[in-house]
């Protein structure tokens, strides 16, 4: 858990020290989004929609983009709404089309079976617990939409998590338009979300170790 958190530190600091080489390569993406930016939001919202779904991921790429591309505050507002939108798009697909699928999957295996108990057991704080941890929320939303979990309970969780969100947006931001204050702001902004996301992980760790070894004496 810490070596993936460091990681994402070592990350951050090689993305911020590269940053122009960042800008002049997407400069024909976010050129095409700035010139028809009355509309063009949708399309990224389109993508974040459709990335929530497992197995699918790289929601972190788009919301640089899109940080790269528009204004703060628009880019902060796609990323919310493409964020929102698609939970909430996954939790009815799976509760009402895949429930069979996922108890399924539980009934063969033990860590989604894990996963289950703790969202069961831990309830509102576990899930959000997993959103800010290295668990990846979209392969983990089937579990928290096919166990009984109630839809508004579950949203709060995607609304309580969309810092994580706007931590890679403001990552994205032109550095052009960064003054030191706003660039030690986003590196403050990254240490908090980085020492939250250890202590969820290490957390979650353990209440899954728990979880595994009482389904593995039970079967």
């Amino acid at each position: 858990i810490v070596p993936l958190c460091i990681v994402a530190i070592v990350f951050a600091v090689l993305f911020e020290v590269y940053k122009d080489d960042f800008e002049r390569w997407m400069k024909p993406v976010s050129d095409w989004l700035k010139a028809r930016e009355s509309w063009s939001w949708t399309i990224p919202t389109a993508i974040l929609v459709i990335l929530s779904f497992p197995p699918l991921f790289g929601h972190e790429i788009v919301q640089l983009i899109v940080g790269l591309a528009y204004p703060l505050g628009v880019a902060l507002g796609i990323a919310c709404a493409g964020a929102v939108i698609g939970e909430a798009a996954c939790f009815i697909v799976f509760k009402y089309f895949f429930t069979g699928w996922v108890e399924k999957k539980i009934a063969q295996k033990v860590n989604w079976a894990a996963t289950a108990r703790v969202t069961q057991e831990a309830g509102f704080r576990g899930v959000l617990v997993i959103r800010y941890s290295i668990v990846p929320p979209h392969l983990a939303n089937p579990l928290f939409s096919c166990t009984g979990m109630k839809f508004w309970v579950y949203m709060a969780t995607v609304v309580l998590s969309l810092p994580k969100s706007m931590v890679f947006v403001a990552l994205g931001s032109p550095s052009s338009k960064n003054s030191k204050a706003a660039k030690w702001g986003k590196v403050a902004a990254i240490a908090v979300v980085v020492i939250i996301t250890i202590f969820a992980s290490m957390w979650i760790r353990k209440k899954m170790a728990v979880a595994t070894r009482t389904i593995m004496a039970e079967r």
